[in-house]
């Protein structure tokens, strides 16, 4: 693949992993809305739930930030520059495995938190209607980062791979 377009593709990926990290923030504040009412109006087991499902929430909003400030900081590692330097791969290969790592404990914890919510019988509150719509749109959005994390990680070595090899080429060319 041609550098130019490899740069390009990894310029893209960068800024979706970005825009994705902002999202997940965003979701993060937004994420216990529906749930207030199981604080207020709820059983004795729906206000537990509540609690406890905090640490979701602060789970989701931690990893978030975190995402956010990685995402943004590819920006002065020169990921979206014509040259990638070590510097800037290493900081998308440690970006990636943080990536990974966060999103799979989630991801792992979402499913518990989601069954719990969905074995309750919230016929007891009034004008309530149940919605799993925030552990879903989590587990979507997560998997959507980890995805584009993978891909910007190939993408950035392949280029600065490609950047090596172009380096040498030209470099051979000319002692000869």
């Amino acid at each position: 693949m041609k550098p130019d377009l490899l740069l390009k593709i990894q310029r893209i990926l960068a800024y979706i992993f970005i825009a994705l990290t902002l999202l997940s923030f965003i979701l993060s504040l937004g994420f216990m809305t529906n749930y207030y009412t199981l604080f207020y109006e709820g059983t004795f087991e729906m206000f537990n739930f509540f609690k406890d499902v905090q640490v979701l929430n602060k789970a989701i909003f931690n990893t978030s930030l975190i995402y956010v400030i990685l995402a943004i900081l590819l920006i002065p590692f020169d990921i979206n520059k014509k040259k990638p330097g070590i510097f800037g791969v290493s900081f998308v290969i440690i970006t990636t495995v943080y990536t990974l790592l966060s999103s799979y404990k989630i991801l792992s914890d979402i499913p518990y938190y989601k069954n719990i919510y969905a074995s309750f019988d919230f016929g007891e509150i009034k004008n309530y209607t149940p919605s799993i719509v925030a552990f879903d749109l989590s587990t979507v959005l997560f998997i959507v980062i980890i995805i584009a994390a993978i891909l910007l990680f190939i993408t950035s070595l392949s280029n600065y791979i490609s950047t090596i090899k172009t380096k040498r080429i030209r470099g051979g060319s000319n002692e000869a």
